[in-house]
């Protein structure tokens, strides 16, 4: 195997990993548990997390779970709680701590700051085509 081919093995076997982590984002993740999934020591995912990402992996896996509940904010009526709870948080503090550290405000203030923004975000609600003239036919 080429250094070019092995090089892109690694890349598109990380990319499974952080794809795993997405769908399993809901559950409580640990780094030996996502490690074991994919036959590898912990320090040596962390050590792919760092070098791909210029991150550990428990942090990714954070920053996913945070993503998720951002959305969960702007899209649910669920509580800051209930939302700790669906994304596996150990408790509500922790979940409050690691929000913050990654978007730099509470949930209920990114609640408050951003819901009338997602409403009217193309990326979540695109322009849909107007059908086109059908009386002309």
């Amino acid at each position: 195997m080429t250094a070019i081919n092995q090089e892109q093995g690694y890349t598109s076997r990380f990319e499974m990993i952080k794809n795993w982590i997405r769908i399993h984002s809901h559950e409580k993740l640990t780094v030996e548990q996502v490690a074991s999934e994919f036959k590898m020591t912990p320090v040596y995912l962390t050590k792919l997390f760092r070098e791909y990402e210029k991150m550990t992996t428990i942090h990714f896996i954070n920053l996913t779970k945070i993503k998720q509940a951002e959305e969960l904010l702007l899209t649910t009526d669920l509580s800051v709680k209930e939302i700790a709870y669906e994304l596996s948080f150990e408790n509500e503090k922790y979940f409050l701590r690691v929000f913050k550290q990654i978007s730099s405000l509470t949930p209920t203030k990114y609640r408050d700051a951003y819901a009338k923004t997602y409403l009217n975000n193309v990326e979540v609600d695109p322009t849909i085509p107007l059908p086109e003239d059908r009386g002309n036919q």
